[in-house]
């Protein structure tokens, strides 16, 4: 299984902003915890997690999530998970973890104003305009077949 994450951090709205592309599973998400808990680790801050072109995510992965959303908390740090597809959004709604992350779900079209005001809702601060990265990173993880 195949997994792609690009992390950086954003200076303006003081967060990680994270990406994920592929399959989080039982072979990925031990790189996905080591990954998200070096960044908050390096720097306590939110951790904004583009789940945009996120195919797959299993139980192992959620506990992850559920580890580091409670590793932000310690410092009052939050995990925000922002452009949740339909599989994802129905897993996170059957286990009830739609009430632990704050969720931002996709969009049909491209609409950056909307994106900018959902995740303002969710938690001032971090609506992604004028965005500066740095120390972005690119970690291409290859898991064994199922």
């Amino acid at each position: 299984m195949n997994l792609e994450l690009y992390s950086g951090y954003n200076d303006d709205e003081q967060c990680w902003e994270v990406s994920v592309a592929g399959e989080i599973d039982i072979f990925t998400s031990d790189e996905l915890r080591k990954r998200l808990s070096a960044l908050i680790t390096e720097k306590n801050a939110d951790v904004v997690l583009d789940c945009k072109k996120l195919q797959y995510i299993d139980s192992t992965a959620l506990g992850v999530l559920v580890e580091i959303s409670q590793r932000t908390g310690l410092y009052g740090g939050r995990m925000i998970l922002k452009n949740v597809g339909r599989s994802v959004a129905k897993l996170l709604k059957i286990t009830n973890l739609d009430k632990v992350f704050m969720v931002v779900y996709g969009l049909e079209k491209a609409d950056a104003e909307t994106e900018n005001a959902n995740i303002g809702n969710a938690k001032a601060g971090v609506a992604k305009t004028g965005t500066k990265k740095t120390g972005n990173t690119k970690i291409g993880i290859e898991g064994e077949a199922k």
